[in-house]
C-alpha cells in the first residue's frame, strides 16, 4: 500500500511537469555603439520579457503583483540585460548589510536572480544575482566558489529600481562556435516591505534551481 501510495504521488509530480508549458523566446544579435547606457536605443532592438508570473502556482498563471520589464540581447560576445523594476514601496526598503569577509552575497531581502544552463550540459547551469545597492553574486549551480568576470550596476528610482547586466558568452558556454540553445530564466524575489507581502515571479512562473521549468532560448548569431 505504501509503495503504490508513493507512486500515485510521483506520478502527479511527473504529469505536473508533462503539463508545465515553459515560454520561449530569442536573443537578437545588435552591435552596441559606444557605452550602454540605461536610455541606449539599442535596448528597443533586444527582446523583453513584459511581465513576470508568480513562481510556485500548481494551478493556472497569476500575474505578478509588481510589474517587471526585462530587455535581453547579445552583441556575438556578451549577454546583455536591462531590468526595469516597479516598486511603489522603495523608499522603504532597507540597504543590507553584507557580512564581514564577504564579497558576494545573495540577501534575505529584494533581488533578481538570473540562470542559464550550459549548451553542451542541461543539468550544469549558472547564477547571477543583483539587488537594488548592486549588491551581487554568481555561482555554478550552488557553487559560490565559482566567479566570472561580469559587469553590473544597479540603481533605486522614484518608480523602483532598475539593473544592467554584462555577461561574456564565454563564460556561460555560450560564445560563437558553441550550441545556439539553452535554458534561461529571470527570477525576482520581492521581500516584505512597506507592508507589501513577499513574492516570488519570473518569466514563464519557473522557479530558482529547478532547471526543468526555465523557458527555452534560442541565440540568434
Amino acid at each position: 500500500i505504501l509503495v503504490e501510495r508513493l507512486e500515485a504521488a510521483l506520478m502527479s509530480f511527473v504529469e505536473e511537469a508533462r503539463a508545465m508549458k515553459t515560454p520561449t523566446m530569442q536573443w537578437p544579435i545588435v552591435q552596441v555603439k559606444g557605452k550602454l547606457d540605461w536610455e541606449s536605443p539599442e535596448w528597443e532592438k533586444g527582446a523583453t520579457i513584459d511581465g513576470f508570473l508568480k513562481a510556485f502556482q500548481k494551478k493556472g498563471e497569476v500575474p505578478s503583483v509588481h510589474p517587471s520589464r526585462v530587455d535581453i540581447f547579445h552583441d556575438g560576445r556578451t549577454f546583455f540585460l536591462r531590468a526595469r523594476l516597479g516598486d511603489d514601496k522603495i523608499a522603504s526598503l532597507a540597504k543590507p548589510q553584507v557580512p564581514m569577509g564577504k564579497k558576494e552575497y545573495i540577501p534575505e531581502s529584494d533581488h533578481l536572480e538570473i540562470f542559464f544552463t550550459d549548451t553542451a550540459d542541461a543539468s550544469k547551469y549558472y547564477m547571477f544575482s543583483i539587488s537594488p545597492d548592486d549588491i551581487v553574486s554568481d555561482l555554478l549551480g550552488y557553487d559560490g566558489a565559482w566567479n566570472c568576470s561580469w559587469k553590473h550596476r544597479a540603481r533605486r528610482t522614484a518608480e523602483g529600481w532598475e539593473a544592467i547586466v554584462e555577461i561574456p558568452l564565454e563564460a556561460i558556454n555560450a560564445a560563437n562556435g558553441n550550441r545556439n540553445d539553452l535554458k534561461f530564466l529571470v527570477l525576482r524575489d520581492y521581500s516584505p516591505h512597506g507592508g507589501a507581502k513577499r513574492e516570488y515571479s519570473s518569466w514563464g512562473g519557473g522557479a530558482m534551481h529547478q532547471t526543468f521549468t526555465f523557458g527555452d532560448v534560442r541565440i540568434i548569431r
